[in-house]
């Protein structure tokens, strides 16, 4: 299973010794005495020290404290107190139903929950102009309520609905997508 994004960043500040012959407290060192902006910090950690550029990100996050999530849940309740409170009701039984498909896996997200079997087939993302939005893997001709989707989820997701549509014709689009993943 792949690692989340908590995981790697904890396995590359682990590795760091092995890989660049110095512990993170040495990489914090030299960081403290270049300027505060994260982009000379940057700048500085690849072209002067020749560190990759996931490395350096992982040092940079160690510095500013901007770890990345560990912990799914603690990620996934981030994202549902960014939901307007309208929608959140919505939401939770979106979710709720698609936990009860066939080997359905929630794959939280910082801006989206997304739903998998094999592949990702759904994606719940919060809308600051359509409230909440779901997000399929199917062609949008497939239903009137869909409409092409830029910017939703992942790019397998290629048509979206809103909360108009109605809940039980988006819980029915969800259980037709999750069938065909």
């Amino acid at each position: 299973m792949a690692l989340s994004p908590g995981e790697m960043h904890a396995r590359i500040i682990e590795n760091l010794p092995e890989k660049t012959g110095h512990p993170l407290a040495h990489w914090l060192d030299i960081l403290d005495r270049v300027s505060d902006d994260r982009k000379a910090h940057m700048a500085f950690l690849k072209s002067d020290q020749g560190l990759g550029h996931q490395t350096a990100v992982a040092v940079i996050r160690e510095k500013t404290g901007d770890v990345p999530w560990s912990d799914p849940t603690d990620l996934e309740a981030a994202l549902r107190d960014r939901i307007d409170p309208a929608y959140v009701a919505l939401y939770d039984e979106l979710r709720s139903h698609a936990l009860t498909l066939d080997k359905v896996e929630v794959t939280p997200c910082k801006t989206y929950t997304g739903f998998k079997t094999t592949r990702q087939f759904a994606v719940l993302q919060p809308s600051k102009s359509e409230g909440l939005i779901l997000g399929l893997a199917v062609s949008p001709s497939e239903h009137p309520a869909l409409s092409e989707a830029k910017n939703v989820g992942s790019a397998r997701i290629t048509a979206k609905a809103t909360a108009e549509t109605g809940r039980e014709t988006l819980k029915a689009m969800l259980t037709s997508a999750a069938k065909r993943s």
